[in-house]
């Protein structure tokens, strides 16, 4: 399963960087809702990472109805996950993501992270799709 990829792969990252992480997620609505099995590994993520997460940018990379279905859907999860003390947000443009994150993210980690490089990066997967 994809998702269960995904945790294994950002687990060795979140493990290095116990001072905390920040994510962006940028998703296609090609991709469709997340599965009953994608749903319980993205929990599972939301439970076991949450002392390091600082923040998470979500771009979604469509609109109508699956845009509002995805952001309703990982709220809904938001919520009901374990205490957490990380944000999430849905922008309506890179650089707004971009600059959050960088400023959420030096905040707690004292880690200066680019925010011009970060939209750049969103903007790249942006073309690809």
């Amino acid at each position: 399963m994809a998702m269960e990829r995904v945790h294994s792969e950002l687990r060795p990252i979140v493990n290095a960087y116990p001072e905390g992480v920040s994510f962006i997620h940028v998703t296609h609505q090609d991709v469709g809702l997340p599965d009953a099995g994608a749903r319980k590994v993205l929990a599972r993520m939301m439970a076991e990472f949450a002392q390091v997460t600082v923040c998470v940018g979500v771009v979604l990379l469509g609109n109508g109805f699956w845009a509002s279905a995805m952001q309703s859907l990982l709220t809904g999860m938001r919520l009901i996950a374990p205490p957490r003390g990380w944000q999430m947000r849905f922008p309506a443009h890179e650089a707004v993501i971009a600059d959050w994150v960088a400023r959420m993210h030096t905040q707690r980690t004292q880690r200066a992270i680019n925010a011009d490089h970060i939209a750049a990066l969103i903007q790249e997967m942006r073309a690809r799709q």
